[in-house]
Formats: C-alpha cells, sequence, structure tokens
C-alpha cells in the first residue's frame, strides 16, 4: 500500500513530533486479511510508526490472528500487543520469537 500524499500531509500536521507514545492501532478481528494485514503494517512502516494491537482478547480475536500476522510477516520490534490473556502457548511462542513489545505483560 502506498500512503497518499494527503494523508502523509495530515500525518504531519497532527504527527509531526515523533515521540514513543505515536502509533497506529487496529484491531485484529476474525474479518482480517492477509491483504488488508499487510497494507495496515506496510503503511506503517512507510510512516516509520509503530503497530499496537489488541490480541487475544478472550472472544473477540486469538490465536488465528496471531498465526496471521507470523506466518505474513508481520511481527517485528515494533511491533506492540496488549491484552495478550486468552491466546495459546503456540501464539506466545511465536510472539516471543519475533521479538515484541509485549505492553499489557510487562
Amino acid at each position: 500500500m502506498v500512503v497518499s500524499k494527503e494523508f502523509k500531509d495530515f500525518y504531519s500536521r497532527r504527527f509531526g513530533a515523533k515521540n514513543d507514545m505515536l502509533g497506529f492501532q487496529w484491531p485484529l478481528t476474525c474479518s482480517v486479511t492477509r491483504h488488508s494485514l499487510r497494507s495496515r503494517v506496510d503503511m506503517a512502516k512507510e510512516l516509520g510508526v509503530s503497530v499496537t494491537t489488541h490480541a487475544g482478547v478472550y472472544g473477540v480475536n486469538g490465536d488465528e490472528s496471531i498465526r496471521l500476522m507470523h506466518e505474513n510477516d508481520c511481527m517485528g520490534s515494533d511491533t506492540v500487543f496488549v491484552h495478550c490473556s486468552s491466546l495459546s502457548e503456540d501464539s506466545y511462542h511465536r510472539i516471543a520469537a519475533s521479538v515484541v513489545s509485549l505492553g499489557s505483560m510487562r
């Protein structure tokens, strides 16, 4: 995904002064697809911001979202997961292997 000039202008006006509290957040739900996931992660990378996402929210999203992110190389040191409370052992291993920051597990 290429970030439009209009969005880049908006981003610069609203978030021009970067700091460690700036980032994008989106929910991983059952409806997330490989394409939408990849385009969101690519957009954040193009803007140079980290990605924060809720994962393992009981009854909302979980292991499938983690698997999808992991298999499509959408996890890294610039990814922060919060509310990782209902995942399988496999998902926790995938998160740990990607060297992510576990926001709610500190």
